[in-house]
């Protein structure tokens, strides 16, 4: 079962921005692209680690149901959250579990711009070396 191991109330200005960022993390955490995808703007911007930037609703889907297919659970713990008019900020540990059983916690930032109340552009702030994909 999803969860999120804070209080999302804390440090939030906005209640729709609370209510996106449990999206965001419902859909990571059921491994749903589809879900995910229903947060961003059709010209959405995704940015992961120092990967390349990825442009554009199919795009994404591609390179979240790829990433998706390799794990069997993400579990997310958020320690801090903020936002301002068009911006979120939250941190926190990310556990993905890949197919094979190995678990590995790794740190996060995400900073998600946003447009009309949806994602423009996403970036998270992690280093997935350590998953070994």
């Amino acid at each position: 079962m999803p969860f999120v191991e804070f209080d999302l109330k804390t440090g939030m200005k906005s209640e729709e921005h609370r209510e996106l960022i449990q999206a965001v993390i419902r859909s990571a955490e059921t491994l749903n692209p589809a879900h995910f995808l229903s947060t961003l703007t059709d010209e959405a911007t995704l940015r992961i680690g120092s990967n390349v930037v990825v442009r554009g609703l199919s795009n994404i889907k591609k390179s979240t149901d790829d990433f998706f297919s390799m794990l069997s659970e993400i579990r997310h713990r958020v320690h801090t959250v903020g936002d301002t008019a068009d911006t979120i900020f939250y941190e926190g540990e990310v556990t993905y579990t890949l197919k094979s059983g190995k678990a590995v916690t790794l740190p996060y930032c995400n900073a998600l711009h946003l447009k009309d109340g949806l994602i423009e552009d996403f970036r998270m702030y992690i280093d997935r070396a350590p998953l070994g994909l």
